[in-house]
């Protein structure tokens, strides 16, 4: 990952060091985390070679379990005001990681306790990636509202994937109204292939010519039908052939109630065209939220215009399918409970999307898979969707695509290539894309789509 820094020039000068203030203690910063076995040793100071620190903290999630992800808590004793800029800056480097891409992932946030209790928004919040070399992270925001003290906490959540990795160096400062956004140092991710004159530009303009352009041809006819010369034509865009798409949820469709809710949905309108469910129709959550509600959200989105994605009828891993272990040791009664669920969830949502995930992420997600016996499931899976979905697009959704390594870009091209060649109902492809971390080079990007292409199936990419 190569990060870039345009640093101010004036940020040392007499009145910002005296403006500053510091919201967190001199390393180590001493973190609580919600581990419940405290003989699990999970943060340890440790001593390091580097020009500015000496000392970091070294963070290990391969003790934690899917049901008690890692997180360090420290809970910051100072208030902030709605204006203030902050700076948050660290140093980190991954040690081991089982992430397809080799980087450590975590999410760092300032969370908002109000008597205990969490209340959103955060203060800040960010998820980022890193690789092996000590790079150094810098966060500047503006604090979108009065925080008293004792209120605010900085968080760190681990991730799902096990790995260990290093931070270093970490501060908070506030520098009140003192500074503008802009004079503070900030981290940007730069990529291979990101330069105005790379080689890679002139056949994606071509491609954009080609595929994304059509001509448009207007006559201008008086009421006689002839031709009007010099006459000035205004042409208003209506709508786009293009899906921009965003996650949604019924009860921000339904809710009639909290303002925050119409501004939510005035600005779905504006910027998007299509709209995937995040939760309510992922197998486990299935029988816990109410049908008639998404339907309804379904009804007021096709109103709209607006296309629909289901997602996702089959989390083939027991870890996202919670609601199947009951099942774990009766392979008839596993076998037969996710069938009867495909069969509900195609009755009752029946005609509701224009696309559906039919199975997820089976690269690193398969052991409910391979209990029943293999890939083989996946094509009886999609013939069961298949039955119900009359003109409904099926896809196998996964997020190994643009993987440098190989391995996972291969899995997921051969995933799809088996059920194709099993004549499985799979319509089209469905690409998480590349989340966090350093991003792939654009020329590698474009040799992984030419090589989906050969599988004739459209590719929709999300997330990237």
């Amino acid at each position: 990952m190569k990060y870039f820094l345009s640093f101010l020039g004036t940020l040392a000068t007499s009145v910002f060091i005296n403006a500053q203030v510091s919201l967190l203690p001199n390393m180590p910063v001493p973190f609580s985390t919600n581990v419940k076995d405290k003989t699990t040793q999970t943060i340890e100071n440790v001593a390091v070679t580097h020009e500015i620190f000496k000392t970091a903290q070294r963070i290990s999630t391969n003790n934690q379990t899917s049901n008690e992800r890692l997180f360090l808590k420290y809970p910051i004793d100072a208030a902030v005001q709605k204006g203030d800029i902050l700076l948050l800056s660290f140093y980190a480097r991954t040690l081991q990681s089982k992430r397809e891409t080799g980087e450590a992932f975590l999410e760092i946030a300032l969370d908002r306790f109000v008597e205990g209790k969490y209340n959103w928004p955060p203060v800040m919040e960010r998820g980022l990636s890193f690789g092996s070399k000590w790079v150094l992270t810098q966060i500047p925001f503006i604090a979108a509202k009065d925080v008293s003290k004792g209120e605010m906490a900085l968080m760190i959540k681990c991730g799902g994937f096990l790995q260990t990795f290093e931070l270093g160096e970490i501060s908070l400062l506030n520098y009140k109204k003192t500074v503008k956004l802009s004079d503070l140092p900030r981290s940007i991710v730069h990529y291979e292939g990101d330069t105005p004159n790379a080689a890679w530009r002139k056949t994606a303009e071509e491609r954009i010519e080609k595929y994304r352009k059509g001509n448009l041809t207007v006559k201008v006819l008086d009421e006689n039908g002839t031709p009007v010369s010099d006459a000035s034509v205004v042409i208003q865009f209506k709508k786009s052939a293009f899906a921009w798409g965003t996650a949604t949820n019924s009860q921000l469709i339904l809710d009639s109630v909290d303002a925050n809710a119409k501004i939510y949905r005035d600005t779905l309108l504006k910027y998007f065209n299509k709209v995937v469910f995040e939760n309510e129709m992922k197998a486990k959550n299935w029988e816990k939220f109410n049908a008639q509600k998404t339907q309804a959200a379904v009804k007021w989105l096709k109103n709209h215009d607006i296309a629909i994605r289901g997602h996702v009828m089959v989390w083939p891993s027991w870890q996202h399918s919670p609601h199947l272990v009951q099942y774990k040791n009766d392979k008839t009664a596993l076998n037969a409970a996710i069938f009867k669920q495909i069969q509900e969830q195609t009755t009752v949502m029946k005609g509701q999307f224009s696309e559906w995930d039919v199975v997820n992420e089976p690269f690193n997600h398969h052991n409910i898979m391979d209990s029943l016996g293999g890939k083989d499931l996946m094509r009886q899976w999609f013939d069961a969707a298949g039955k119900n979905t009359e003109g409904v697009k099926l896809f196998l959704n996964d997020y190994t695509m643009f993987h440098s390594e190989g391995a996972g870009s291969e899995s997921f091209y051969k995933n799809i290539q088996f059920l194709k060649e099993k004549g499985a109902p799979i319509d089209a492809i469905g690409e998480q894309g590349h989340i966090g971390g350093t991003p792939p080079s654009i020329p590698f990007v474009l040799e992984r789509l030419d090589h989906f292409a050969k599988l004739g199936l459209p590719i929709q990419i999300t997330e990237f």
